[in-house]
């Protein structure tokens, strides 16, 4: 048998995870399909993958797109190319240089500790 203030806790709990998920919404989509000439005479479809990360507010949303792959079908083989996130790597690069700057100068700025 549950207790009740273990019962309030997960309600809480709940709440907060049914909260979390109306602010953060990560959706996968597929375009619509495209069909192409090949260099060789060859016809191909061609269908986008792209990924959505919604943050909704009360006074508006943020959303931000980005493809993640393309699929080409040749009417034999079926292919998926990844599409590298290159600003997503610069990104998180710079971020880690200005911590490690940060934390040199912050350890260049504190007098040293006689014992």
């Amino acid at each position: 048998m549950i207790r009740p203030s273990r019962l309030k806790n997960l309600v809480v709990k709940n709440r907060e995870s049914i909260m979390l998920e109306k602010l953060i919404q990560v959706q996968t989509e597929v375009g619509n399909p495209i069909e192409i000439r090949r260099s060789d005479n060859v016809m191909a479809t061609v269908t986008p993958h792209t990924k959505a990360i919604m943050l909704k507010f009360p006074s508006g949303a943020l959303v931000w797109n980005r493809p993640i792959a393309v699929e080409v079908y040749d009417g034999q083989n079926r292919q998926r190319l990844s599409i590298p996130d290159i600003t997503r790597t610069v990104q998180l690069a710079l971020i880690g240089l200005i911590l490690l700057f940060t934390g040199i100068t912050l350890t260049q700025l504190n007098p040293k500790r006689q014992a």
